[in-house]
């Protein structure tokens, strides 16, 4: 399966310099976040070569999951934002620890 021109183009130039892409580099060709692609790394949707500490990306793991991927983002609404509690200015006269103003002083 063909991936289409543009993005046949923009993965010639992504590895044109060597096999593997760093994580920043696959992110950007795949069009995510690099702690996305973290993720989707760590839940085995895409295939990663490990290169000590980092992680490296071949063209052929990213292909296979750009072929295989029927719906990559999927929006999930996690439902309604809690209400933001604003609390009254005190006024300086009632804050705890504070003396009241003496009467004829």
């Amino acid at each position: 399966m063909s991936l289409g021109p543009t993005t046949e183009i923009r993965f010639r130039e992504a590895f044109s310099a060597g096999a593997l892409i760093t994580a920043k580099a696959a992110a950007s060709l795949l069009g995510v976040d690099v702690d996305t692609l973290s993720e989707m790394t760590a839940q085995g949707k895409i295939r990663a070569v490990p290169r000590g500490r980092r992680r490296s990306y071949s063209e052929a793991s990213l292909r296979s999951f750009v072929e295989g991927a029927e719906q990559v983002w999927e929006f999930k609404p996690k439902g309604k934002a809690p209400a933001v509690r604003r609390a009254r200015p005190t006024p300086f006269s009632e804050r705890p620890g504070r003396n009241p103003p003496r009467a004829g002083a």
